[in-house]
C-alpha cells in the first residue's frame, strides 16, 4: 500500500470504533434517532388540520329583499359555511358563549344599492357587510374572513363591473378572556 493507503487505515479504525460505540449507547440511539421521529409524529399530529370543516355563522339580514337572499345563498354554495338567522344582539351572544364562528350583518339598503348599480347609477360608497369575528381565534377568523371576502367580490362581479356594491368591515369580538401570559405567548 502507498502513503494514503497507511493515513487511511488509522482513520477507518477510529471511525468503526466510534460507530460501534454509538450503536451500544442506547441513550444516544434514542435521542439521535427515535425522539425525532416521535416529535415530528407528536406534533404533526396535534397541528393536521385538525379544523372545522365548516363554520356555523350568524346571519343578520337587515335588508331582508331578494338580493340578500342572493348574496346569503353565495355563502351556503361554498359548503364551507352555514348560516343560522337571528337578530345583532342574539348573534353576538352566542358567538361570545361559543355557539357561532362569527356574525354576519346585511346592511338595509342592499337591495336597492344592486338594483341602483345594475341600472348604471353609481354608488358614492359601497355598502358595507359587517362580519364579527373573534380574535382570539385567529386563524379561524383569518379564514371565514377569506371566505366573506371572495363571496362579496364575487357578487361584485355579478352585479356589475361598476364601483361595488358590498365592502366588508371586520370586526372584533373577544369570546375567550386572555392572561397577561398570552400578549407574549403566540396561539
Amino acid at each position: 500500500p502507498g502513503v494514503a493507503g497507511l493515513t487511511m487505515r488509522p482513520l477507518l479504525a477510529l471511525t468503526r470504533a466510534n460507530i460501534r460505540s454509538f450503536v451500544r449507547d442506547r441513550a444516544a440511539l434514542f435521542w439521535m434517532i427515535a425522539f425525532p421521529v416521535l416529535f415530528v409524529i407528536l406534533f404533526g399530529s396535534i397541528f393536521s388540520g385538525g379544523g372545522p370543516s365548516t363554520f356555523t355563522i350568524g346571519w343578520v339580514d337587515l335588508d331582508g329583499s331578494p338580493a340578500s337572499a342572493g348574496v346569503r345563498s353565495g355563502f351556503e354554495a361554498t359548503g364551507l359555511i352555514v348560516l343560522t338567522d337571528g337578530t345583532q344582539e342574539a348573534s353576538l351572544e352566542q358567538m361570545r358563549s361559543g355557539d357561532l364562528a362569527a356574525v354576519i350583518v346585511v346592511p338595509a339598503g342592499l337591495g336597492d344599492a344592486i338594483a341602483a348599480s345594475r341600472a348604471g347609477t353609481p354608488l358614492a360608497q359601497p355598502l358595507t357587510l359587517a362580519v364579527y369575528t373573534d380574535p382570539s381565534q385567529s386563524t379561524q377568523s383569518q379564514t371565514i374572513g377569506q371566505i366573506v371576502s371572495q363571496v362579496v367580490a364575487a357578487t361584485n362581479m355579478f352585479v356589475s363591473g361598476t364601483t361595488p356594491v358590498l365592502a366588508v368591515r371586520p370586526e372584533s369580538v373577544q369570546t375567550q378572556e386572555l392572561s397577561a401570559a398570552a400578549y407574549y405567548v403566540p396561539s
